[in-house]
């Protein structure tokens, strides 16, 4: 019987890389003990990470962002983070030429200025409410340049059911697959019934993202795809994609 190991070092899995195809290694599956990988340059495009604290929401975060910048140079893929607790876990992106921006809560006016940013790149991007004429739809222009990924660690932390400062970027994320923006969000399972309503979360949900379900309480209910949350050792958690079976990572 093939069982999934308590741990495993990306370091000691290069041939992952290689055997994966498209997207991004996260980690071995449980049924072959085989490396899987996301594409969110060609599904997705945004991504879901649910689990309780402690569980290796921001160690996926981490993973996701040096995949990235591996597989795709600063021209293919432009990254921003911002952190919703006073933490600098995703600092380190602020290092690298693929930084785009960002923002922690110990600097509160940057999470401000983050949005702006996202927001400001993204803006000649976005389709017209409507066109004029049959002409100009055909003459329609699509977008060039990097894809932008904005990855929000501990989003609960500033949601409420009025929104957050963040809420500006929904609309962005309804036309995601036309613009190329992928938004990467971890929260806790924890009063996530409460946050259905919460514009962007619930914006995330409604473009049927996948998602990774970490360890939580399966009182919370079904999550994501008809998944609940399970009791799960650190860095373990359900794969959940529409129209795909749950699969264990």
């Amino acid at each position: 019987v093939l069982v999934l190991p308590f741990q495993i070092r990306r370091q000691d899995m290069p041939r992952v890389d290689k055997a994966a195809g498209k997207g991004v290694t996260i980690g071995l599956e449980g049924f072959r003990l085989e490396p899987f990988a996301i594409d969110l340059l060609s599904m997705g495009p945004h991504f879901l990470v649910l689990g309780d604290p402690e569980c290796g929401k921001t160690n996926l975060l981490r993973l996701l962002i040096h995949e990235l910048t591996q597989r795709y140079t600063p021209e293919q893929v432009q990254i921003a983070a911002i952190e919703c607790r006073a933490t600098i876990n995703l600092f380190d992106i602020t290092e690298g030429a693929h930084y785009l921006t960002y923002a922690s809560m110990r600097m509160p006016s940057s999470l401000k200025d983050s949005v702006e940013c996202v927001t400001n790149k993204l803006k000649e991007r976005t389709l017209p409410a409507s066109y004029q004429s049959v002409k100009e739809l055909r003459n329609a222009k699509t977008w060039s340049g990097p894809h932008y990924f904005l990855f929000v660690d501990d989003y609960d932390a500033i949601a409420s059911p009025a929104g957050s400062a963040l809420t500006p970027l929904r609309d962005l994320i309804v036309q995601a697959r036309d613009i190329g923006f992928h938004v990467v969000l971890t929260r806790t399972i924890s009063g996530i019934a409460s946050a259905s309503f919460e514009p962007l979360f619930k914006g995330l949900r409604e473009t049927s993202s996948p998602g990774l379900i970490m360890s939580g309480d399966r009182q919370e209910g079904k999550l994501l795809h008809d998944q609940a949350a399970t009791n799960q050792p650190p860095g373990r958690g359900y794969l959940v994609q529409r129209r795909h079976p749950s699969t264990l990572i």
